[in-house]
């Protein structure tokens, strides 16, 4: 026996709204990967001034005296360490590496 013919006409009526409301309804669009990206990248956080600061510039000895020479040996190793940890402080900070950077 076969459907009648106002049958026919609803089921497909109704095969008709159901596909047109299915891609209607479809995925939903992708996300911009450039704002996304955007979202996630961190905020950068500028170094403390303090390793900012440029380094003074070496003193000369007073003479050519071997106590002149120490003292200025000295007084120039000495800022040679300031500036060697202020530097690794720095590294430290921009997350780069810091081997040999004492501890």
């Amino acid at each position: 026996m076969l459907p009648s013919p106002s049958l026919n006409r609803s089921l497909l009526l109704l095969s008709a709204a159901l596909m047109l409301t299915a891609c209607a309804a479809g995925p939903q669009p992708m996300p911009d990967p450039g704002a996304v990206m955007q979202a996630t990248r961190p905020v950068p956080v500028p170094p403390p001034a303090s390793l900012l600061t440029v380094p003074p510039t070496l003193p000369p000895p007073r003479s050519g005296s071997m106590p002149d020479l120490l003292a200025n040996h000295l007084t120039v190793a000495r800022q040679y360490h300031l500036l060697r940890s202020q530097v690794c402080l720095l590294l430290a900070h921009l997350g780069a590496p810091t081997d040999g950077c004492p501890q």
